[in-house]
């Protein structure tokens, strides 16, 4: 098995101790909860694993082993989403899963509207996925997609092909029920700093928002305590930079100096560079930058990293997910990605909303996020106004008890996450830990078989009895037409078009 950067990618997000198997000797169901086969195994792992097996292991299986040792039992096909079924409780909290892509599925697969074959093997347990997350997770490709509204004509967004988060979640799911399958607890650090249940940041995108809006959205956000994230449109505000040098209560980060992504490395370090100097002038610090437009390629990563900034945040890569290091010339760039949640305001004035629809919408975005333990990032621009809309999702925030950061106190904190080292054990009374590198505001998460969730902090034995456990939150299911919003709409052409001939002009 290898270590593709894609599941570096998903193993650093779930925060699991994982190692690559070097050694197929000492593989034994005791000192690993958990194999994933992520390539075709050869004849002494096909052994090794068989013995696993046999002995009561678990296996996650990214379409590498059952399709090579069962053929008969696997079908090829195409496959653009996929939706679990009503009554699928495994994946309930799965929405929808871009895949367009080739996937092999299992002829007994059941879970996962059939992506998904959930079974025992030998005296083991198995979770065979129709396809490689790991591959899935390279895919830079992006394309304007519906997002799912109260009301249609759904808002639409140029956004990742592939919904990265959705399958980090299905895999999570599937070693989660692999490690309930064994009675065993599933280990992972924790999304938050301390025990927090989630934490809420707010991204502005100033573009060309006038002088008036900018003070009326910074007093929204002071009236609600809210510390937003203003990346800054250097070139529209070169006149009054210093009024955003005034805003001690918020963070500022880059936007560019022109409001353009460039295809080349050059004309991308440029832009950087001369919005960098302006705020530097100003004495406007910064750590964070954005892409104007959500747009991501690997020119722009190379001169974000050359820039010396410490993270990045482009929804066209990436949406609704962890933070993580993508992939840069065959390693991890050094630069992390924050994602967000890619519908603004904008995108919903744009369908013709309401501003009872926008409330109603960013709510759900809230309460799911809330729900799935997962940070809530939502972005906005001063030039769409809508201040209620804006005073109600703050409301709501504050109402769930989410504790609100700017994108770089939460970049900085998932960094200290990234250098904790640990390794567990589960001796049927006790959870241990041994922690090789640790952070004291990061701690491990416990999920039980009973979806339960605790935890621990520390090196040693915590008694199983002695955890404080919490009933996992009811996740929230997808809608029942959540379909809909893959079907062609008119507007998605026109908005394209628009679009393109707005961006001919910046």
């Amino acid at each position: 098995m290898k270590l593709w950067p894609g599941w570096r990618i998903i193993l650093e997000q779930l925060g699991v101790a994982y190692e690559v198997i070097r050694r197929w000797d000492g593989v034994t169901p005791e000192r690993f909860s958990a194999i994933i086969v992520n390539d075709i195994p050869d004849s002494t792992e096909m052994e090794v694993l068989d013995a696993y097996m046999r002995e009561g292991g678990g296996v996650l299986d990214a379409a590498a082993w059952l399709p090579a040792v069962e053929p008969a039992m696997i079908g090829n096909r195409g496959i653009g989403a996929m939706v679990p079924a009503a009554d699928d409780d495994l994946f309930r909290h799965i929405w929808l899963a871009d895949l367009d892509t080739r996937v092999k599925l299992h002829r007994e697969a059941t879970w996962m509207g059939g992506a998904v074959y959930l079974g025992d093997r030998g005296g083991g347990a198995i979770a065979c996925l129709a396809f490689d997350p790991g591959t899935l997770l390279r895919d830079v490709r992006s394309v304007r997609r519906q997002f799912h509204a109260p009301a249609s004509p759904y808002p639409n967004e140029i956004v990742a092909r592939v919904s990265k988060g959705e399958i980090r979640r299905i895999v999570e799911a599937a070693l989660r029920w692999l490690h309930a399958r064994r009675g065993l607890p599933y280990v992972h650090r924790w999304h938050f700093p301390g025990r927090l249940p989630c934490i809420f940041c707010c991204r502005i995108d100033s573009d060309y928002g006038t002088r008036e809006q900018v003070e009326s959205l910074h007093a929204v956000a002071r009236d609600h305590d809210i510390a937003m994230t203003w990346f800054l449109h250097a070139e529209a505000h070169a006149g009054w930079l210093e009024r955003f040098a005034a805003m001690d209560d918020q963070e500022m980060a880059l936007h560019g100096y022109r409001h353009r992504t460039f295809r080349g490395y050059e004309e991308n370090r440029a832009n950087i560079a001369a919005a960098a100097a302006l705020l530097e002038r100003e004495g406007i610090p910064f750590t964070g930058f954005a892409a104007p437009n959500g747009f991501w390629n690997v020119s722009l990563a190379r001169a974000v990293a050359d820039a010396g900034l410490v993270y990045t945040s482009e929804f066209s890569l990436d949406y609704d997910d962890l933070p993580f290091h993508p992939e840069l010339y065959g390693d991890s760039s050094p630069v992390l990605q924050v994602p967000i949640h890619p519908i603004c305001i904008g995108s919903l004035a744009r369908v013709k909303a309401g501003a009872a629809v926008m409330k109603e919408y960013f709510r759900g975005v809230i309460d799911r996020g809330f729900r799935l333990r997962e940070p809530v990032i939502l972005y906005h621009h001063p030039g769409h106004e809508y201040w209620d809309v804006i005073a109600d999702s703050f409301r709501c925030v504050r109402g769930f008890g989410i504790v609100n950061m700017t994108m770089g106190e939460y970049a900085a904190w998932w960094l200290r996450r990234e250098r904790v080292r640990f390794e567990a054990w589960y001796d049927g009374d006790a959870i241990g830990a041994r922690f090789r590198t640790a952070e004291p505001d990061v701690e491990l998460a416990v999920r039980d078989a009973a979806g339960r969730y605790g935890f621990i902090a520390g090196d040693g034995a915590h008694r199983y009895a002695d955890i404080a456990w919490d009933a996992a939150p009811e996740p929230v299911a997808a809608p029942a037409d959540i379909r809909k919003i893959r079907r062609w709409s008119p507007l998605l052409l026109r908005h394209s078009i628009e679009d393109c001939t707005s961006r001919a002009r910046q």
